[in-house]
């Protein structure tokens, strides 16, 4: 999958820039900002984190490519915990900052997250108990190399105005270019 600008993609660490034929790195940004931390559930216990670091590419955001950002994702869900070295587009996490909103507005449904390069998806939906449940996978180097999958639930519904209001800074930090 190519995105618009690049002449390559994220998969194996990398992305070749169309102007400079240059390889940018998805696990250091371009211009590295104190993160802003996308958190799905409770950091002393089963939880996403997503840690937006910053741009892949240093360009204005309304420049072809400057969508990515460099955004590692760490998982802990049961015995497990995995670490994914990501570079999500601004457009996946206002989408899902989207879907969220229309969750805590009509009390129920569900908000997905999924990358266009499959580094990870997810749905976190609302019950009828009031309570979210997160299920989902990620993969360590898409296509070709690991995958968890991993659900859990009982989260308090009070979690999505934090998220909204993560993905919302993310929103405020680098812009949202329109996805295809």
């Amino acid at each position: 999958m190519l995105c618009a600008g690049s002449t390559g993609d994220h998969r194996g660490g990398g992305v070749a820039d169309a102007a400079t034929g240059m390889i940018a790195d998805v696990t250091e940004p371009t211009e590295p900002t104190e993160p802003t931390e996308i958190v799905i559930g409770d950091l002393d216990g089963e939880h996403v984190r997503i840690r937006v670091l910053g741009r892949t590419h240093a360009a204005p955001p309304e420049a072809a490519g400057s969508d990515w950002l460099v955004s590692p994702i760490t998982i802990v869900v049961g015995g497990f915990t995995g670490q994914v070295p990501a570079a999500l587009r601004s457009d996946e996490l206002h989408r899902s900052r989207e879907g969220l909103q229309e969750v805590q507005r009509t009390g129920g449904g569900t908000a997905v997250l999924k990358s266009i390069e499959d580094w990870i998806s997810l749905a976190v939906v609302l019950q009828t108990n009031g309570t979210l449940s997160v299920t989902g996978s990620a993969d360590d180097e898409p296509g070709i190399g690991n995958t968890l999958r991993f659900a859990f639930d009982g989260l308090p519904s009070e979690q999505l105005g934090p998220l909204v209001a993560a993905l919302r800074e993310c929103e405020d930090r680098f812009g949202s270019v329109p996805g295809p």
